[in-house]
């Protein structure tokens, strides 16, 4: 389903393999979104301040060098600039502990990586349209 508007989303892992996996899975749910990727928490900070648009969603690996999923969640969460941005973990590693804490630092979702492409697809679905209209703050026009 075409999204009425640019979508980007963001991947920030450190296995090219899965980088280039789920790119070519956001083309294939829809091939106006734009992919940007990082390797590494730090590198995506960096992408992030340099973006004049910011993405519309991050999804972000638990299991990192340096700074992990659960150190950048927490960074992004507490910067303004960027507190908004819904993040899904998207991880090998799914324990109910990285599950709690991520929720508890904002963390939209929490996904265990799957093996087959459509799955894949089926998630990057599901998250954007479930996150495609706004969910409070919107008044009703039709004046009731």
């Amino acid at each position: 389903m075409p999204m009425n508007r640019v979508t980007t989303i963001m991947f920030v892992d450190d296995d090219p393999d899965d980088v280039k996996i789920f790119g070519e899975a956001v083309k294939e749910v829809d091939p106006g979104i734009n992919f940007l990727s990082a390797s590494s928490g730090m590198k995506a900070l960096e992408i992030l301040n340099a973006q004049k648009t910011l993405p519309r969603f991050i999804f972000l690996d638990v299991n990192m060098p340096r700074m992990n999923g659960i150190q950048f969640l927490d960074v992004v969460k507490k910067d303004k600039k960027f507190s908004h941005i819904p993040v899904v973990m998207y991880s090998t590693t799914k324990s109910a502990e990285h599950e709690k804490h991520a929720k508890q630092l904002g963390a939209l979702h929490f996904f265990t990586k799957p093996v087959f492409f459509d799955d894949i697809c089926n998630i990057i679905r599901s998250v954007i349209t479930d996150s495609a209209l706004p969910k409070k703050g919107i008044a009703s026009q039709q004046g009731k």
